[in-house]
């Protein structure tokens, strides 16, 4: 399915949409097309821009301070599906970089995705112990990295980074 990216009237992002549901919020008025993806959608009466990235006409209230929840599959997106620690392996499994056998926490900072080799060589020492060397400090995602950025280059600009 191809997404939309959505931005609250102030240009904060609130997420993706499908992209007959962006278009029908340009046409009824309710946004305007930011970014348009260089393709046209056309009907009987009308030709406008695809659009990558609208923005809402009307300010929508969100909540603020919620964090991204913990979850396998967040961690494996926050990690693009990369082993944190070899360039060639596919994340199949979660590391604790302090192993909560010794008293590590199961939170953001503490967990990166990795392949089960270097995770079974791993095994329950600290990367420094294993020899190892983590290819990124694990982070904090914002709601805007989730959304995106990290396979949508093009909504960088508008997304603000990679944690809040």
């Amino acid at each position: 399915m191809v997404v939309v990216l959505v931005l609250n009237a102030t240009y904060e992002p609130l997420g993706v949409i499908s992209m007959e549901r962006a278009i029908t919020l340009v046409v009824l008025g309710d946004a305007d097309i930011v970014l348009g993806t260089g393709a046209s959608v056309r009907s009987q009466h009308l030709t406008i821009d695809e659009p990558s990235v609208i923005v809402l006409r009307h300010m929508i209230k969100i909540a603020r301070g919620r964090a991204v929840p913990l979850s396998r599959k967040a961690l494996f997106a926050r990690d693009r599906g990369e082993c944190a620690f070899c360039e060639t392996g596919k994340a199949e499994t979660i590391d604790h970089v302090f192993p909560r056998s010794r008293g590590g926490k199961h939170e953001w900072m503490n967990v990166v995705a990795s392949c089960a080799r270097c995770n079974h060589y791993k095994r329950d020492r600290t990367p420094e112990e294993a020899g190892l060397t983590l290819r990124w400090k694990p982070f904090i995602p914002s709601r805007a990295y989730m959304l995106g950025c990290r396979n949508r280059p093009e909504w960088i600009p508008f997304l603000g980074g990679g944690s809040e």
